[in-house]
């Protein structure tokens, strides 16, 4: 008996310590709800066993509401943590396994301990068969994407799944497969140490993973953002409400604004002209609806209040799902040609008015004289001899 509640208070401490480590790891990184989800879980565990130092056969215990407190704790977050470590798509049902164990609790708190009502277990128990059997499903398909990890928590699953069985035939038939450990501990008792075990190590893992990936994308990262603030070109991202996540370098330049200015801010209410704003507002939301990317050209305003006019490539970004998270915009500024466009236009105006009148003036003065062809040259040619020529 000695050894089992050294045993206990060792498995207490160690769930208590990863619970806390999780839950620290969780702040730090972007998989936060994996982490807490499983910290959560790990205390439950570590308490749960810290409360079963004090259990003594055959007696109903005064800290019995507590000790099952505890179980409940990991129970119901242990298929929160099977839905965020699995990346199931069906978290209604991790949910809705969560609230069955939660009202097999509450109907446990306003049991008689000294009554053999069954119900709350019944409650618990189909919950907790509904747990095994998500898990298996989700790690089985997890397995097709991560092969390792997949295989190691459905094999963990299945050992739950076993367990629980056995639980249960013990529970109502009197008769259990597996005998108990240190004559009153069940095999399930020692399931939440086993898992916390095996998840440790393959959260490790992960974690190494991750830091690893990470460690390249800040390399890339550094490579793009070189390579973007030293090209010629402007290089904005929008996010689907159309505010600015990221200008290079080219963009504060041209335009005057700085990315402390601009970041966060909306798009067309900052740089598009008020009378092209609705229209390209909503070129941007069909786009984004139907997924279908252009190349066009618009003006915007710069800081000063100049007009810019800028030819558009347009990629969107999109997540690990493939979903459109945002639209990633290269510009290059044809304001100069545009320029030149015009000026060239003007004075080809110019030039045809300045020829009509020039023909006016040499009609005018050749009094009359016969001018074969129609060439403006040699009517200009004749015009300069005309006013060159000897008077009498």
């Amino acid at each position: 008996m000695e050894f089992m509640r050294d045993l206990l208070l060792v498995l207490g401490g160690i769930s208590l310590s990863i619970g806390m480590l999780s839950l620290i790891a969780g702040i730090y990184i972007k998989s936060f709800r994996i982490y807490f989800y499983f910290g959560v879980f790990s205390i439950g565990a570590g308490i749960y066993y810290l409360i079963y130092t004090q259990y003594v056969p055959g007696e109903i215990q005064p800290l019995l509401r507590f000790y099952i407190s505890a179980a409940a704790v990991y129970y119901i977050f242990f298929p929160l943590f099977i839905s965020e470590f699995t990346r199931s798509r069906h978290k209604t049902a991790a949910v809705i396994l969560s609230l069955t164990i939660l009202a097999g609790y509450v109907v446990f708190l306003f049991t008689d301990l000294h009554s053999d009502s069954l119900t709350w277990q019944v409650i618990v128990h189909a919950g907790s068969m509904g747990i095994g059997a998500y898990g298996i499903y989700n790690g089985w398909k997890m397995i097709r994407s991560s092969r390792v990890s997949g295989i190691v928590f459905t094999s963990s699953m299945v050992i739950f799944l076993l367990f629980l069985i056995d639980e249960i035939m013990a529970t109502y038939l009197g008769f259990a497969l597996i005998a108990r450990i240190g004559g009153f501990l069940q095999p399930l008792d020692f399931y939440p140490m086993l898992f916390i075990v095996i998840m440790t190590g393959v959260l490790l893992q992960d974690l190494a993973m991750k830091y690893h990936l990470q460690k390249q994308v800040t390399q890339k990262d550094n490579k793009w953002a070189t390579l973007m603030n030293n090209v010629g070109l402007i290089v904005i991202e929008l996010n689907p409400e159309g505010r600015i996540e990221y200008v290079n370098s080219h963009y504060e330049t041209l335009t005057g604004y700085t990315r402390k200015e601009v970041l966060g801010k909306s798009w067309f209410d900052l740089m598009i002209a008020a009378d092209e704003r609705k229209m390209l507002v909503n070129v941007f939301q069909e786009e984004l609806e139907k997924d279908i990317w252009s190349e066009y050209q618009n003006r915007i305003i710069s800081k000063n209040g100049h007009s810019l006019i800028i030819n558009w490539s347009n990629l969107p970004t999109r997540d690990e799902d493939g979903k459109v998270i945002g639209v990633l915009s290269i510009g290059f500024d044809q304001t100069r040609q545009q320029e030149q466009m015009n000026e060239i236009s003007e004075l080809k105006k110019q030039l045809e008015k300045e020829n009509l009148m020039l023909q006016e003036e040499i009609s005018r003065r050749s009094g009359g004289l016969k001018i074969i062809g129609d060439s403006t040259s040699i009517k200009y040619a004749i015009n300069k001899a005309i006013q060159v020529a000897p008077m009498d």
